[in-house]
This record gives C-alpha cells, sequence and structure tokens, in this order.
C-alpha cells in the first residue's frame, strides 16, 4: 500500500505540474485580453466624453444664441421706452415754456399799462403836478 500512496502522491504531483504549466502558457493571453479589454474601455470612455463634450458645447452655443437674443430684444424695448419718455417729456417741457411765456407775457403787459397809468395819472401828468 505503501507504494500506491507514493504513485499516487506522484500523480499528483505531475497534474500539478501540468495545470500550472497550463495556467503559464496560458496567462499571456489571459493577461492580453484584459489589455485588449480595458484599452477597449478607455476607447469607449473617450469616446463617451468626446460625445458628452460636444452635446454640452452645442447646449451651451444654443443657449448662449438664445440669451443674445433674449438681451438684444430687452434693450430694443427698453431703448424706445426711453425715446418715448424723452419725446413726452419735451412735449410737457415745451407746453410748460408756453405756459411760463404767455404768462411772463401777460405780465409784462400788465405792468406796462399799470405803467402808463401811474405815469399819466392827474397827479403826475397834470399841469402843477410836479
Amino acid at each position: 500500500m505503501g507504494e500506491a500512496v507514493q504513485w499516487l502522491m506522484l500523480l499528483g504531483t505531475v497534474v500539478t505540474v501540468v495545470l500550472a504549466l497550463v495556467l503559464v502558457i496560458r496567462m499571456p493571453s489571459t493577461f492580453r485580453d484584459a489589455g485588449r479589454t480595458v484599452r477597449e474601455e478607455l476607447r469607449t470612455g473617450r469616446e463617451e466624453a468626446r460625445n458628452a463634450a460636444r452635446e454640452l458645447r452645442e447646449e451651451v452655443s444654443g443657449s448662449s444664441r438664445v440669451m443674445n437674443e433674449t438681451i438684444s430684444r430687452t434693450f430694443e424695448g427698453v431703448t424706445k421706452q426711453l425715446k418715448d419718455l424723452k419725446e413726452s417729456n419735451q412735449l410737457a417741457l415745451d407746453r410748460i415754456r408756453d405756459t411760463f411765456d404767455s404768462r411772463v407775457k401777460s405780465f409784462q403787459e400788465g405792468n406796462e399799462r399799470k405803467l402808463d397809468e401811474v405815469e399819466c395819472s392827474p397827479k403826475v401828468c397834470s399841469p402843477g403836478g410836479a
């Protein structure tokens, strides 16, 4: 029985060595496959990142364009409102100026009449007055 155990141990050792050789032989292909898989994953990741960056640029560009158009329309609206306000203020100032001018003229005419009345009053205009 001792000899059978030795043969079994020898057979186990041989099987272990064969399995180890098979693993050693197959390992480089496994590493190559793993390397290839990693490279493919990296390439896929770069492509996805490139596509995501392009989509983001397009979205930012579109948003920027919409924002510029909105700002432009808003600026045009504010400009029109300021122009309208300027015109209405100018009309109001013209009316105030006309009213002021007519009242000053009216005061001047009234003052001139009163001065004429005072100058020609009987006390001032009489021959023995002054």
